[in-house]
């Protein structure tokens, strides 16, 4: 650490970025002799000094983080999220995966079902199923889930839950899917991402997670699985509600772009280096 510390120090930064989760030990070594523009992984540490934080965490959580850490609000910046997206693979259509053009499908995507569908999640949707012929669950993810294979696998037997261990072309999956179902998990937000994109509206509770980042807290659903619950069947029996949350959710991931990125930490980057140099009493007509 010492030895990358000297080898920064000769170059003579103007600014530094620091990108960091947990630790950020480096940025001590300047803090107040050169401005830092802190990037987190996963929200605010309070061991890391800086002059400028930017992070993906909603305004609520970044507003707590302030208070707690002694951080001033109007140098901590909520940072813009970019993703590229594969290109659209052939176009299967619905009776390839054997179903019909009335069902309402939904789609859940993800590498670890095995543990993280929760038996709650797994009843709420499962019962959905059961309860009402048009809707079909399609599962895609490398793991199947013993308790929904040993409790409804007359349902996986009938076709009406479809489980995909293996797809090749995974845009295909949006093109069929009516819905995206977000199951209670830390991760997820990628394929939330590609949803959104692909104008299949995302519904999943309100919680601290990367698909909360994505989707936006104003677009989660309070409460647990049954309000989840109540929320699907809105969408299935409002197809008007339907594209009204679709069309919200695409347009917001219209700004999932690394050119706005970019954008925005030039922006953010330039008010932090005003601030900085003001305080030092320097010159910021240069900057």
């Amino acid at each position: 650490m010492a030895k990358l510390a000297k080898q920064i120090a000769r170059i003579n930064p103007a600014l530094i970025y620091n990108m960091s989760d947990r630790m950020g030990l480096l940025a001590h070594a300047f803090v107040g002799l050169v401005p830092i523009m802190q990037f987190f992984l996963s929200g605010c540490i309070s061991s890391v000094p800086a002059d400028g934080y930017m992070s993906a965490v909603s305004v609520e959580e970044q507003e707590m983080e302030c208070e707690k850490y002694g951080i001033t609000q109007k140098n901590y910046f909520q940072s813009p999220i970019a993703a590229i997206f594969p290109k659209k693979g052939q176009k299967m259509g619905r009776a390839y995966y054997g179903l019909r053009d009335d069902d309402f499908v939904i789609l859940t995507i993800g590498h670890d079902f095995d543990t993280i569908l929760k038996e709650d999640f797994i009843d709420m949707m499962c019962k959905l199923v059961e309860k009402y012929e048009q809707i079909k669950w399609l599962i895609v993810g490398p793991k199947t889930n013993g308790y929904l294979m040993d409790t409804y696998y007359d349902l996986v037997k009938q076709k009406r839950i479809l489980w995909r261990l293996k797809e090749g072309n995974m845009t295909s999956m949006y093109d069929v899917a009516d819905i995206y179902v977000n199951p209670r998990r830390l991760g997820g937000g990628y394929g939330i991402a590609q949803s959104m994109t692909e104008g299949v509206p995302v519904l999943m509770n309100t919680y601290a997670s990367d698909g909360q980042t994505w989707l936006g807290i104003e677009n989660t659903i309070p409460g647990d699985v049954l309000e989840l619950r109540e929320e699907i069947l809105h969408c299935y029996r409002d197809r008007q509600y339907l594209q009204k949350k679709a069309d919200i959710q695409k347009e917001k991931s219209k700004s999932f772009s690394f050119e706005h990125l970019l954008d925005e930490i030039e922006d953010k980057t330039k008010f932090v280096l005003e601030d900085y140099y003001k305080k030092d009493g320097g010159d910021t007509d240069a900057l």
